[in-house]
């Protein structure tokens, strides 16, 4: 798990239902529901903003802090 959930509401991940702290992995779509936001936190500190309707494909993940 590379990254985690800061705030949800409707929010998977590959079809699972996420609760705030939720890990996520390469290989994960992240989609958000109509009237719900994520914010997915990084391990090196960035972070992605999901706003409703969206959704987030993590195709490979590298840090300098890995």
């Amino acid at each position: 798990e590379f990254r985690r959930v800061l705030f949800r509401s409707d929010v998977q991940a590959s079809g699972r239902v996420l609760a705030k702290g939720a890990g996520i992995a390469v290989g994960d779509v992240v989609t958000t529901g109509a009237a719900s936001v994520a914010v997915l936190a990084f391990v090196d500190g960035s972070k992605v903003s999901l706003a409703p309707g969206s959704s987030f494909s993590v195709k490979n993940w590298r840090s300098s802090t890995s």
